[in-house]
Order: structure tokens, then sequence, then C-alpha cells
């Protein structure tokens, strides 16, 4: 089943993260507000990603929302909140996190589409995530991220650049 291929691993990812040594963690207690967004190559295609999130201590809040098309509201959707952990040594960057989302859309026989699907409403998605980031100034960040929503209408995933701005250091 390609959905616990994907669960398997984040969950590792954020054990992980939440079982690193205090040394690999930014020392400052201080929370940061900061928004993302990117293009990304999904299970459907073309899609989009989009999150704001605020960053305290080693803990991640975050809003997020992604699409499997080009355009909010195309395909495969999500909206969710996730929680998960984040490492910084110097301007490199880990984070990880899962939560719970409201998912819709389109619903294929096969994970990466087929024919023409058949549309289907708000059911309760479990997203996952995990991001590589380089810091390059206090206010901005670049990184690869993947990205998945495990749910019974059809799960999804993703992979993608994405460009973070807000107070990051």
């Amino acid at each position: 089943m390609p959905s616990t291929r994907l669960l398997v691993p984040t969950l590792w990812l954020v054990v992980v993260l939440a079982a690193a040594p205090p040394a690999l963690h930014a020392q400052r207690p201080s929370s940061r507000v900061w928004a993302e967004g990117s293009p990304a190559l999904t299970t459907l295609g073309l899609g989009a990603r989009a999150a704001v999130g605020v960053t305290f201590d080693r803990h991640v809040l975050t809003l997020r929302g992604t699409t499997t098309a080009r355009t909010p509201g195309g395909e495969t959707w999500d909206v969710g909140l996730l929680y998960g952990r984040t490492v910084t040594y110097g301007r490199f960057q880990l984070r990880g996190g899962t939560g719970v989302a409201v998912t819709g859309g389109r619903s294929y026989s096969r994970l990466l589409g087929d024919g023409d699907g058949t549309s289907f409403g708000p059911v309760i998605g479990f997203p996952l995530e995990g991001h590589v980031g380089w810091v390059l100034t206090a206010f901005a960040a670049v990184g690869i991220h993947a990205f998945a929503d495990v749910n019974t209408e059809h799960p999804f995933g993703g992979i993608g650049v994405y460009l973070r701005l807000g107070r990051l250091r």
C-alpha cells in the first residue's frame, strides 16, 4: 500500500528530530513567524503548496494548503494544521511534522491518476512533511520539501523547492 510506505519514513523522521541532542538546536527561545510557498511535482502532476507557521524553540506549528493542480482547489487538495520539530545547525535546517487536514477533490483508481476520476467531498486526512533548508539571511531561506496526505479517498504526495520569508533567526 503506497500510503504505508510514506507513513513509516515520515514518522521515523519526526522521532529522530524529537530525540536530537540539544546541541544541534537553536538556543533562542523566542518565536519566529514565517510564510513559505512552492511549486511541486505531485503524484498527479504539477501542483503547489503554501504555508504559514511559527517556530518556538524546537517546535513548529504550521497551517498549510496543498493542491495537485497549478491553481488552488483543482484536482486533489488539503488544508491542514501540523505540529513538528526542527533541528538547526548553522545555516542548515531539518524539519518534519504531521497533523490533521480537511481533504477534497478528485479520487482516481490509481495513485498516479487514471481516467477522469470521481469527485469526493471533504474527508479527514493526515498530512506529513519533511524539509531540508538553508537559511540565506535572517529573513529568507530556500530548501527542498516532501509532503503527503494519507486519507481514505485518494492519498497524494509530492516534492518541491520552497522559498520561506519571515523572521527566521
